[in-house]
């Protein structure tokens, strides 16, 4: 049970380190203003006098979107298959490299906005952890907002509210017993972390952060 006990423990310092300090960093950029104006001036001489005219030059710029980047913009899911094969360096670094890891059969998907804001929600989304000593089962429920913004090939993410929980078990024997930590309200689990080098095409975004890839697929 100590190993298993240690296991939920890397677990959860998995959760943080995918998930970055949460504090984002994150600035959303205000549309430009769409119109800037410059007085120009011409002077005309003549004999007896000079006379200046002035005329209002316009200068116009579209607004752009909050992220920079239209790519960007729709719904993704995550292949949770590809993201837990992650874990196989990680479980080995902490000394357990007999913990073989699956996804569970939620969904972890992300709506991203044009306007620069998220919503991201966990529907029984989460990991099976098998050891020796039996199995770790956590598992990741409700919905995250916030806001996001990229610079350059940065992408960061700011979130705002959440109601997110993490459930945590150990089946041994048959029998599915909740560990001690119960139900953990959490703010920004695994998948979508601030301060990634990302990479977006028409399909697919992959997003890394601290040597955890996550891709995600267009929906």
């Amino acid at each position: 049970m100590g190993r298993l006990v240690t296991l939920v423990l890397v677990v959860g310092l998995v959760v943080a380190a995918c998930a970055g300090d949460g504090d984002g960093g994150s600035t959303t950029s205000s549309p430009a203003d769409p119109s800037t104006t410059q007085d120009a001036s011409t002077t005309t001489e003549s004999a007896d006098m000079t006379t200046t005219t002035s005329a209002a030059a316009t200068t116009t710029t579209e607004p752009s979107s909050a992220s920079g980047d239209d790519c960007l913009v729709g719904s993704w899911e995550l292949d949770s298959k590809a993201f837990v094969e992650n874990f196989d360096s990680i479980m080995t670094e902490a000394g357990m490299p007999d913990a073989e890891v699956t996804a569970l059969d939620g969904r972890f998907t992300v709506e991203m906005s044009a306007d620069g804001t998220y919503i991201a929600i966990r529907d029984q989304w989460g990991f099976n952890m098998a050891t020796p000593e039996g199995t770790v089962i956590i598992e990741i429920n409700g919905d995250e907002t916030g806001s996001w913004s990229t610079d350059g090939s940065t992408l960061s993410i700011n979130p705002e509210e959440s109601d997110l929980a993490v459930e945590s078990f150990v089946e041994v024997d048959g029998e599915l017993v909740a560990l001690p930590f119960g139900q953990v309200p959490i703010e920004a689990p695994p998948g979508l972390a601030t301060n990634s080098e990302f990479e977006c095409s028409a399909d697919v975004l992959r997003v890394a952060n601290e040597g955890v890839e996550s891709v995600l697929n267009r929906n």
